[in-house]
């Protein structure tokens, strides 16, 4: 029963990590369905820059960084261009599908797969060959429980709910709608950028890329 559950949430963190950064875009009321497309992104960002510097906390930021540089291209299309939400998200994935494809077979000689890279400090609780539980895996229930706390119970988490629910009211209050949907679609979005990161490989999403984050019932309970 323990190793099921460390393999469960082994498998699950990289979803509730996307998941957590599609919550904050849907919140805003931006639709974000190119999740799929900024975890393609973070992963292969994870692994370069890990490779290159054989450092896998650089490897964490440049996941991060790729994901929020799609988040905030997203953003700009949507908010900036008034480009539909739907068709934006279309095109960011379909956009890192291709790049992320032919940058692994022209980087690394292996189409939809790359070498392994170094890890972020793993733990094996049941032996060498149990599941491995990064520190990723274990802070993504701790980082749930405080966004659930942020977007309920605090005064920026209620402006975040306004932007998505009533732009207009929140705008007579004072408050800037199209500055908030942009912070929360750019800057929650690294978070699947770590989705990548916080898997076994970044080979494993990019092979599948089909992984198809479908985030429901974002509305959480109150």
């Amino acid at each position: 029963m323990s190793a099921l559950l460390a393999i469960t949430l082994a498998t699950a963190a990289p979803l509730l990590w996307a998941a957590m950064g599609g919550l904050l875009s849907e919140r805003s009321g931006v639709v974000n369905i190119a999740l799929e497309g900024k975890i393609l992104g973070g992963a292969f960002a994870a692994v370069a820059v890990s490779g290159y510097t054989g450092r896998p906390e650089l490897g964490l930021v440049g996941a991060a960084a790729a994901g929020a540089l799609l988040g905030l291209l997203h953003a700009w299309l949507c908010l900036g261009c008034r480009i539909d939400q739907i068709v934006s998200g279309v095109a960011i994935n379909l956009l890192a599908l291709g790049v992320t494809g032919y940058a692994v077979e022209a980087f690394y000689g292996l189409p939809g797969a790359t070498p392994s890279v170094a890890k972020i400090g793993v733990w094996r609780p049941w032996g060498g060959e149990g599941p491995a539980i990064s520190p990723l895996h274990v802070s993504v229930m701790a980082v749930w429980l405080l966004l659930t706390v942020f977007v309920n119970r605090t005064p920026w988490g209620l402006r975040l709910h306004a932007a998505g629910e009533n732009p207009e009211a929140l705008h007579a209050a004072g408050g800037h709608v199209t500055r908030i949907r942009t912070l929360a679609v750019g800057g929650g979005v690294r978070w699947p950028g770590w989705a990548a990161r916080s898997s076994r490989s970044a080979a494993s999403i990019i092979s599948a890329s089909a992984c198809r984050v479908a985030v429901g019932f974002w509305r959480w309970p109150r």
